[in-house]
């Protein structure tokens, strides 16, 4: 990630792929990120993402992996039943995605081999 002050003396951010969260007082969350082409952000619990002079509203279910992705690894699972998924892409740069997990409570490894 790149930052410096601009002539207003606002900051900008440059090659931000790790979400920025932004938090009110009132707790309200806005949390944005890069990738290669636009940006995505979540809004009151729901993904947009921004791109070519377009927005769109981002179906969670069906996450967006590229092809191209290697290396996935899980980061993260919140308590709202949801985990952020790390890869990269062929050309290097590194991205996360949020997908929904459903959590598994107390299966034994008996059970699962009978599954």
């Amino acid at each position: 990630m790149k930052i410096s002050v601009n002539e207003n003396y606002g900051l900008t951010l440059e090659e931000v792929y790790t979400n920025i969260l932004l938090v009110t007082r009132d707790g309200e969350e806005f949390d944005i990120c890069m990738r290669d082409t636009g940006f995505e952000f979540k809004y009151n619990g729901v993904w947009y993402e921004a791109k070519n002079g377009e927005f769109k509203k981002l179906d969670m279910d069906k996450p967006n992996i590229p092809i191209d992705a290697v290396d996935l690894e899980v980061f993260h699972i919140t308590d709202k039943h949801t985990a952020f998924i790390g890869y990269k892409i062929s050309n290097g740069n590194f991205h996360f995605v949020e997908v929904p997990y459903n959590p598994r409570k107390n299966i034994s490894k008996s059970k699962l081999k009978n599954e």
